[in-house]
């Protein structure tokens, strides 16, 4: 974050999801071989299995969610849905839909107090109607 007089500005954090599509199954979503996350802006404090992975972001910082394919350049990741699970309401909403271009993006506007926000990731491969799903979580530390 910068600050500049009495202006703050917020970091956008992108949270990219690696899938290997070749090997990936309903049974094996979770595991760390097929499935694991980056964000290389954000504090990780939990990097795997998937379902731990946890972020520390700052609070009205911005919340990119992508996916990639680990093993396949042909296919495509489309995150459909961050879904709250349990936790403090950190976003506007408890369900933020896909932007349509395989994104979605949120705001994270309220503190955590350390408890973790849990959430869903609702994601399609090649725009399939088969939907996986791994559930992370983030923290939000007040803004320094």
């Amino acid at each position: 974050m910068l600050v500049i007089g009495n202006i703050s500005y917020a970091q956008t954090n992108i949270i990219t999801l690696h899938v290997n599509t070749d090997e990936l199954t309903n049974n094996n979503v979770n595991s760390e071989e097929i499935t694991y996350f980056t964000a290389p802006d954000s504090q990780v404090d939990v990097a795997s299995p998937p379902e731990a992975f946890t972020i520390t972001v700052e609070e009205g910082s911005t919340i990119i969610w992508e996916g990639v394919s680990s093993s396949n350049d042909e296919d495509t990741i489309e995150i459909y849905m961050i879904k709250r699970e349990r936790g403090p309401r950190i976003f506007s909403s408890d369900e933020i839909r896909g932007n349509g271009n395989g994104r979605a993006k949120a705001v994270a506007r309220m503190q955590t107090d350390g408890e973790p926000y849990k959430y869903k990731i609702l994601f399609k491969v090649n725009g399939t109607g088969r939907m996986y799903k791994i559930d992370p979580k983030i923290k939000v530390r007040p803004r320094i």
